[in-house]
């Protein structure tokens, strides 16, 4: 990825309305998602357990047993924030979370692209809108939850991008195995950061040394062998959520 420095004036012009752009639609995201309530199934159960679990440390070991699934850092999370809001204000410090996540979703959206001249700003304002009106988007940013789990697994993984995209050395690799790590331990889905990872190395991206996914793929390694043969957690019941059957969804 060019260094600041190196940019030219032109492209400098160019990199600023990029990130007005990005800045104009993240706004307005965000305007629609502080009119969202919280949901009262998915949120307001979470934050009772929450209120009910006298630490961090206790709400993450408490959910490593919790059969079907594998998520410490989700409850563990929604326990941090729920003690760092003032009073009784909860529902603004979960929105102020959830707006950050946003804000560094698209940040990191517009560094990954790396805009440079006319042709790159353009493409970056095209990419934006449909960063922003893809119905996966959408559904994605607007899910109600206490902490916007999947939101946050998709920062994780553009900042993987951005890592890729980097000059290299070590500490990269080291945030990378880290965004891993944490990400895994929230969703299932944050095993998509090595995915990334893995991609941006066999597309000829180099700011994540060998040595760094040689790390992650050992850690995805020992995620499957602590989950289903140490914790024998296993996976969820179909009962967990719907399903699709022909036309029909059940």
């Amino acid at each position: 990825m060019t260094l600041q420095s190196d940019l030219p004036a032109a492209s400098w012009r160019w990199r600023i309305g990029a990130w007005a752009v990005a800045a104009v639609m993240a706004a307005a995201v965000c305007h629609s998602m502080l009119r969202i309530p919280l949901q009262p199934t998915d949120s307001l159960i979470p934050i009772l357990a929450a209120q009910a679990t006298p630490s961090v440390a206790s709400a993450i070991t408490g959910s490593i047993s919790s059969p079907g699934y594998l998520r410490p850092f989700r409850i563990g999370q929604i326990k941090l924030l729920y003690d760092a809001a003032p009073g009784r204000h909860h529902f603004a410090v979960f929105k102020g979370f959830h707006i950050v996540l946003l804000l560094t979703a698209f940040g990191l959206f517009v560094a990954a692209i790396g805009v440079r001249g006319t042709a790159d700003f353009l493409a970056a304002t095209f990419a934006l809108t449909v960063f922003t009106g893809i119905h996966t988007f959408v559904r994605t940013v607007w899910e109600a939850y206490p902490v916007n789990h999947f939101l946050e697994i998709g920062v994780f993984c553009l900042a993987t991008l951005v890592l890729a995209q980097s000059r290299g050395g070590w500490l990269p690799g080291v945030v990378a195995c880290l965004l891993l790590t944490i990400g895994a331990l929230v969703l299932e889905s944050g095993l998509l950061v090595w995915v990334v990872a893995v991609a941006a190395w066999l597309t000829g991206l180099r700011g994540l040394s060998r040595r760094a996914l040689v790390a992650m793929t050992l850690l995805v390694a020992a995620y499957f062998v602590v989950r289903f043969g140490v914790l024998d957690t296993g996976a969820p019941g179909m009962a967990e959520g719907s399903c699709g059957f022909g036309t029909e969804r059940l």
